[in-house]
């Protein structure tokens, strides 16, 4: 913890949630004078994720990568997180895949167009929330 001898501004990162007692003391070098405060620090909890983008429209063949994971916590604080920091699931490998990196790909064979959903889980302190990605598989060239 440290303290701005100009400002007072207090700077210090928590290593532990808990309450913490402070004692500040200053002084002019005859007096001095002391103020106790307690400094509760909470968890801060994750309440959902966001995946960008939420759709997606895919040929046959073609791949995109999920461009961002946003995690929203009941603090009202965002943050980014690495797309390898979630899982991914499709609800139909058959007509969308997606690989650990968050790349989905569309493979369906079909002559009109084929919707699959990808969910997206991230995980942090035993919470896991969830996303999903809507895709849409068409065959440009159908035969």
């Amino acid at each position: 913890m440290a303290i701005n001898s100009t400002t007072g501004v207090i700077n210090w990162t928590p290593a532990a949630v808990g309450s913490f007692e402070v004692t500040v003391e200053v002084s002019n070098g005859s007096k001095s004078k002391t103020q106790s405060f307690t400094i509760i620090v909470d968890e801060t909890l994750l309440t959902s994720i966001v995946v960008l983008p939420s759709i997606m429209i895919l040929d046959i063949g073609e791949s995109k990568l999920i461009t961002s994971v946003t995690a929203h916590y009941d603090n009202g604080t965002e943050t980014s997180i690495a797309l390898a920091a979630c899982t991914y699931e499709s609800d139909k490998p058959g007509t969308a895949t997606v690989s650990s990196s968050g790349t989905i790909k569309g493979i369906a064979s079909c002559t009109a167009s084929t919707a699959a959903i990808i969910t997206v889980s991230y995980t942090e302190d035993s919470m896991t929330k969830t996303d999903t990605v809507s895709v849409e598989v068409t065959n440009s060239t159908p035969t």
